[in-house]
């Protein structure tokens, strides 16, 4: 049985071997969800970060995000600020398959 770790939680976008995009928790082995393109799987780890106090997403290749960024890039932008959020419904999402 897995255990959830304690502090910060990183939520990781991966390309698995199956060519879909996984979505991993810190901590965990096993995906969260999958989905055929990187963008969706991102959009989907971004929303699971909002959720928590101290997360981040981290993408293969590099790039990350931390909800908090978002916010101060929110302040300094006042059109970001009216933009709706993504509902954070994986079954919302093309190609989405939960575990």
């Amino acid at each position: 049985m897995e255990t959830k770790p304690e502090g910060k939680v990183t939520y990781r976008v991966q390309r698995g071997d199956d060519g879909k995009w996984a979505v991993k928790e810190s901590g965990f082995e096993k995906p969260i969800a999958f989905f055929e393109n990187e963008a969706d799987a991102t959009v989907y780890a971004k929303d699971l970060a909002k959720t928590k106090h101290d997360a981040e997403v981290e993408v293969a290749g590099g790039s990350s995000y931390a909800p908090a960024e978002r916010r101060a890039a929110a302040a300094t932008t006042p059109d970001a600020a009216l933009q709706p959020a993504a509902p954070p419904a994986c079954w919302a999402a093309p190609g989405c398959a939960l575990y």
